[in-house]
């Protein structure tokens, strides 16, 4: 049985934040030429605000790490250890499953919506080196396309309890400090190649290191509470995070789709992105809210509402046609759906089995 639970239910309700940022940037202007008939200061604060939402997937990088070094730390100190091997198989039932599924409809989608390189992308996805593809190839039309930052979270996921177990019960923040050192070096060498930020840089699985060591380093500082917890402090982190994201996309064009003009613009906006998320999870840890159920939910099927949001959104423009705006909201309904049907019948019964593996409990089933 599990020792106590770590569950934090606002940080459920931060991942369908990260999630809904994703989906916007997605329907929303992200290119110039999209706004075209706007005035241009207007379309280019339109266009940087879309890219920005973009930065969802950091922040979802960065709980992802926070919320893996806080249960291991905890477990070290319930157990004296780190159960990697427990770690592993806890991993494999709560991403394999949801991810096969993907695969398989990204599989059956290929041909038809990429060609032969279509299932060349799916191999790739399928030894969970999917992001490394994107490298040499621009973005498919596959739906299932977003499976790419899964690859980065499973090579994330291989390394980061090896990685405590080497660096000690007290050596998380200097491994995060680690981790930000080298994804801000590495993206700076990018942008001096002036690669396409959008693909190759955004792909890059050491360009996403400064997200999750901000997050390892939080993981480990706030073992002990919230740092912030009066409403002021908050909301102050909050602006922090809205405006560091915004000029992560517009100054620093960290998002931008288009080459890298320079080491120092890529490296510093991804920098400060992680930061912002890193912000984010602070200004809401050990919030004292009764959430709504249905919030909650969204939270919790956050993951499937990542993988099927695209195919959602593919199916209404393709089939009911009714406006950007009507479309959007009808494959945000449907997406809710599908994740829901996904995690009650397809997820659920892998996650039931974790709790043999588990030390100590997080999210309730």
């Amino acid at each position: 049985m599990a020792a106590r639970s770590l569950y934090r239910p606002e940080l459920d309700v931060l991942r369908f934040v990260a999630f809904l940022m994703v989906f916007l940037h997605h329907v929303l202007p992200r290119e110039v030429a999209e706004v075209a008939g706007l005035d241009p200061l207007i379309g280019r604060l339109t266009v940087s605000t879309t890219q920005s939402l973009g930065f969802g997937l950091t922040l979802f990088f960065t709980l992802s790490a926070f919320i893996m070094t806080r249960l291991l730390r905890e477990e070290q100190a319930a157990t004296g250890t780190i159960r990697v091997g427990d770690f592993y198989v806890r991993r494999i039932l709560r991403i394999w499953p949801l991810y096969a599924l993907g695969l398989a409809i990204g599989f059956l989608l290929a041909e038809a919506t990429d060609g032969p390189q279509g299932r060349e992308m799916i191999g790739w996805f399928s030894l969970f080196l999917g992001n490394w593809w994107f490298l040499d190839h621009g973005w498919a039309v596959n739906p299932m396309t977003p499976l790419w930052s899964i690859s980065v979270e499973e090579q994330f996921y291989l390394v980061l309890p090896l990685l405590l177990v080497i660096t000690g019960a007290r050596g998380g923040v200097r491994l995060g400090v680690a981790a930000i050192a080298l994804g801000f070096v590495a993206t700076w060498i990018q942008g001096e190649r002036h690669l396409a930020i959008d693909t190759a840089i955004w792909t890059n699985t050491t360009t996403h290191l400064a997200a999750f060591g901000v997050g390892i380093a939080l993981g480990e500082v706030t073992r002990k509470g919230a740092p912030f917890r009066g409403a002021l402090g908050r909301a102050g982190l909050v602006v922090f995070a809205l405006v560091a994201f915004f000029l992560a996309a517009d100054v620093f064009d960290a998002k931008r789709i288009a080459e890298a003009r320079s080491g120092f613009d890529v490296a510093f906006g991804h920098g400060l992105a992680a930061f912002a998320a890193g912000a984010l999870i602070l200004a809401v840890l050990d919030l004292r809210v009764t959430f709504p159920a249905m919030l909650l939910h969204l939270g919790k099927i956050s993951f499937g509402l990542y993988v099927f949001h695209l195919l959602a959104l593919r199916w209404v423009e393709a089939t009911v046609q009714a406006g950007p705006v009507a479309d959007a909201v009808l494959a945000l309904g449907l997406d809710i759906v599908v994740a829901s049907v996904s995690y009650a019948f397809w997820e659920k019964p892998f996650l039931a089995l974790r709790r043999r593996f588990q030390t100590i409990a997080s999210r309730p089933i």
